[in-house]
């Protein structure tokens, strides 16, 4: 291929690019329904941990020990089955971990509802803990609705959560579409920076919709974020777009 076919061939592949992005960047119309399914959450353990290797005495004889220490308490999973600080994680179900990753990882295999048992050491003795798996609480607002709904994507799910103002009518909308990272956007904080645009919009009148990339938040069978590319992500934003398209009363 000579220099000019190949500056024609980049020159086409930036021009249908820009035109994906400014596709999936225009305003959106209006959404007067919103009625899709939310997913269910992923587990959340709610404390923070840390891995321990060591010797402690259990049930009065020395005894090496591998599992995750509760250094704090927070909420979700660990409130609802009285989980305390410094209890030592040694067992879920019947697995056991080498890391704090590792815990974390089937914590989030889990949904909110699942029947989940501890085995854990406190104060030196070995007790069982037995409850459900809780999720992490969803975003609200105070002047207006956070709606999570779900689309099929390939051969999983995705979420969208729509910051709606709290009116009926055709309202003006927009799909907000986030950095390169593979963090989730869901959960945003009033002082996050796109919270506070997507806050910020929905109480100027707009329908701000957001999308989650694939295998983030509480998604189902999608590839994992970090093992995706440009296409992959374009592809959950037109998805997103696509089913706002969907609703009823758009111009």
């Amino acid at each position: 291929m000579n220099s000019y076919l190949i500056r024609e061939f980049v020159a086409n592949k930036k021009k249908k690019m820009k035109q994906i992005i400014l596709i999936l960047g225009i305003t959106l119309g209006v959404l007067a329904s919103i009625n899709a399914q939310q997913l269910p959450r992923k587990g959340w353990l709610g404390a923070k941990i840390e891995f321990q290797q060591d010797t402690i005495l259990v049930k009065s004889k020395p005894s090496i020990i591998e599992g995750c220490k509760v250094t704090k308490v927070i909420g979700g999973t660990a409130t609802a089955i009285l989980l305390q600080e410094n209890d030592i994680i040694v067992k879920i179900d019947t697995n056991t971990f080498k890391s704090t990753n590792d815990l974390q990882q089937f914590i989030t295999s889990k949904v909110e509802g699942d029947p989940i048992k501890l085995t854990i050491i406190r104060n030196g003795k070995i007790k069982n803990l037995t409850g459900k798996m809780v999720g992490k609480p969803r975003e609200t607002a105070q002047g207006h609705e956070v709606i999570y709904e779900s689309i099929p994507f390939k051969d999983g799910f995705l979420t969208i959560i729509i910051n709606k103002p709290k009116k009926t009518g055709k309202m003006p909308g927009l799909l907000f579409i986030p950095g390169y990272t593979c963090s989730s956007i869901d959960g945003l904080s009033e002082k996050h920076p796109y919270g506070r645009i997507v806050r910020s919009y929905a109480d100027s009148g707009y329908v701000v919709v957001r999308v989650e990339k694939s295998g983030l938040g509480d998604n189902q069978n999608t590839v994992d974020c970090s093992l995706t590319n440009l296409y992959d992500e374009v592809a959950c934003f037109q998805a997103g777009y696509q089913r706002d398209r969907l609703h009823p009363g758009k111009s």
